[in-house]
């Protein structure tokens, strides 16, 4: 849904329910591109490594874990009252948040035996919100 739809389909609702002050921020959040991430640990392994590889059953497990911090941002639209009292006006609030995630990739590869030829590998990737910081608050009239 596009931003020039949200913001009219915002006011009309606001207009609706009868709000008197500006609502909360809920109706649309955009991610924008993240910036490059900043590595904070890098732990791997090999069948030939102790640690984090096990032998079972004929088979090598080894598991690899890199975590890095990764910064983007978002923006929230919403409806506001602006202008001073007594001649508020309808407008229309864009808030910016600077966001800072934790990312975390494990890779699980499987080898035959305790050889160096690995016969399967998969990866899983979660993210954690560290933070989301204010950085912009602005509401025009429209």
């Amino acid at each position: 849904m596009s931003a020039r739809f949200l913001v009219p389909h915002v006011l009309v609702t606001l207009l609706v329910v009868a709000c008197d002050s500006a609502t909360a921020p809920t109706v649309s959040m955009h991610l924008l591109a993240p910036s490059s991430p900043t590595y904070a640990a890098i732990t791997s392994s090999s069948p030939n490594q102790a640690g984090s590889c096990s032998f079972d059953r004929g088979t090598t497990t080894c598991v690899t874990t890199e975590q890095y911090t990764e910064t983007s941002s978002h923006v929230e639209y919403s409806g506001c009252l602006a202008g001073p009292p007594p001649d508020f006006r309808t407008g229309s609030r864009a808030r910016t948040f600077s966001d800072s995630w934790q990312v975390t990739i494990t890779t699980t590869t499987l080898y035959r035996g305790r050889s160096d030829r690995s016969y399967d590998t998969s990866s899983s990737t979660s993210r954690l919100l560290l933070s989301s910081v204010l950085v912009s608050d602005v509401c025009e009239p429209i």
